[in-house]
């Protein structure tokens, strides 16, 4: 792909790819072919998580934003659902929390607070 993989998380069969362009890869993991490219954040992507019970994704990037992403492997689809900037802060993990997908918590390098968001 020419750029680092930074984070990986796997759903039915996907592998769900971060990489150090901003880009989020999908690849289909029997037939090994890709199967959706989005250009998700201007800078590298240093962390991904896929919620563990909904189709959605977010990830945390260099470039300061915290995205939120609906993902429907059938059709091959990604949708921007959120997206929020967070002053001064290198990110570096992002996290759901709970069953539903209506908290999530940012952390940025060398900060002792995370940011988290709510509906």
């Amino acid at each position: 792909f020419g750029y680092p993989c930074t984070s990986l998380a796997l759903r039915s069969g996907f592998l769900i790819a971060a990489y150090g362009n901003g880009s989020v890869v999908v690849y289909n993991m029997r037939s090994r072919v890709k199967t959706i490219e989005i250009a998700a954040h201007s800078r590298s992507i240093n962390a991904l998580d896929m919620h563990p019970t909904h189709d959605v994704f977010a990830t945390a990037a260099e470039d300061g934003f915290v995205q939120l992403w609906g993902i429907n492997l059938a059709i091959g689809e990604v949708t921007h659902m959120f997206s929020a900037p967070i002053k001064d802060n290198l990110l570096c993990g992002v996290a759901f929390s709970g069953e539903e997908y209506k908290a999530l918590a940012a952390a940025g390098f060398d900060n002792l607070a995370c940011t988290i968001f709510t509906q």
